[in-house]
């Protein structure tokens, strides 16, 4: 059986094992989501204040659960970046959809732990401007480019930038490994469920 996708060289760090979306959703404490770095707090409510710049967000799905099509679009450049296609896996996040995963596992969340999420993406998708490092923002880039600046993260001298690419990659792996598709690729049947002989539907 193959093993588990690795993030991209770079992509770990010495919290890794710590990460808050190892828990329900619904448990997961605001503060465990960037506020330990030193000026999160004010990095993202200035965050809340960028203008949405995704590139086709309009390709988002209809009906999220939580996030906005501009925070679903910079999501699904992040974890391209994170799980690329022709990996470790022949199928990549683009492939299964790993920002919409997301989307449903964080249903239920703290709203406000949800606003910090959607703040943080809006963060990175304007930081290669902010930076100055490109012209335009994440989703605007080249494939190259956006790759290159994502991978600049981990070794960032910023605290923000550095925990932002931890949480988001954890993030991404984990809605990755949710997905039927990537249970195939794994060569995991999925969960066994036993029918009911009466209605045939699943029961536990």
């Amino acid at each position: 059986m193959p093993e588990p996708t690795e993030p991209r060289s770079g992509t770990t760090s010495p919290d890794a094992d710590r990460s808050p979306w190892t828990q329900d959703p619904t448990r997961i404490d605001r503060r465990s989501f960037l506020r330990g770095s030193f000026g999160a707090g004010a990095l993202l409510a200035f965050g809340a204040v960028l203008p949405a710049a995704a590139r086709a967000a309009e390709s988002a799905p209809v009906g999220l659960a939580v996030l906005s099509a501009s925070a679903w679009t910079t999501l699904t450049h992040f974890a391209a970046y994170v799980i690329p296609r022709g990996g470790a896996f022949e199928l990549g996040a683009a492939d299964v959809d790993v920002a919409g995963a997301v989307d449903r596992w964080l249903e239920g969340a703290d709203p406000l732990l949800v606003a910090d999420l959607q703040r943080g993406l809006a963060l990175l998708e304007w930081g290669p401007l902010l930076q100055g490092r490109a012209l335009r923002p994440l989703s605007w880039l080249s494939r190259e480019d956006a790759d290159a600046w994502l991978a600049s993260l981990p070794s960032s001298r910023f605290a923000f930038a550095r925990d932002l690419h931890r949480a988001l990659t954890d993030l991404c792996l984990l809605g990755f490994y949710s997905t039927p598709a990537a249970w195939m690729a794994l060569g995991y049947p999925g969960p066994w469920v036993i029918r009911s002989p009466e209605s045939g539907r699943p029961s536990r």
